[in-house]
């Protein structure tokens, strides 16, 4: 016969054990599918952002012409393509920090004209070049917003010390007879 002086008695209700289970479980799983939730935003981030200016990359500019190709695009749609020319001589001339706090201040005025939404999209598509796709928008705001763009460009360049020149192009669907967003873009591109 074996003895044994271990006497086990109930120091805790096994409903406090529950209860604490139930809650550490609960908040950790909620934290995880808070977490999971925010992987594509992280994803997409680093995937589709250009980290100098913030803007969708030429990633997501082929991403979105993409997803916009097979089907007509309506006639108020328009394609505005501005273009950087001396970004290469400024960097050069002044530093890729100057560089980057140009693209910073283009950047700045575009987005202040062209507010980005779901009806406008604003994206680099690399070596200096920005894309503006518009649901609607016709040839005289088109006209006016990029003379305004240069009016500011012009007087920031001369407050900052820098000369910014840049090109632009664009071209509305329903005054070009055209039909789908490639074929827009490479008449903006002209």
């Amino acid at each position: 016969v074996m003895l044994s002086s271990v006497r086990v008695t109930e120091r805790f209700p096994i409903l406090i054990f529950t209860i604490l289970i139930v809650v550490i479980f609960g908040a950790l799983g909620c934290a995880g599918a808070a977490l999971f939730g925010r992987i594509e935003d992280f994803i997409e981030y680093y995937a589709f952002t250009n980290k100098v200016d913030g803007l969708p990359n030429r990633a997501k500019c082929d991403q979105f012409i993409t997803s916009r190709e097979k089907r007509p695009i309506p006639e108020e749609f328009a394609c505005i393509v501005c273009k950087l020319t001396n970004l290469q001589t400024e960097n050069a001339r002044l530093g890729r920090e100057a560089g980057d706090r140009m693209i910073k201040d283009f950047v700045e005025i575009l987005t202040s004209v062209f507010t980005p939404s779901a009806k406008m999209f604003i994206g680099n598509n690399g070596a200096g070049q920005y894309l503006i796709f518009a649901e609607s928008m016709n040839r005289e705001t088109a006209a006016a917003a990029l003379r305004q763009i240069g009016a500011v460009l012009e007087e920031k360049s001369r407050d900052r010390g820098y000369q910014i020149h840049l090109q632009h192009g664009f071209a509305c669907a329903g005054e070009e007879r055209c039909a789908y967003i490639r074929e827009l873009l490479s008449i903006a591109m002209k």
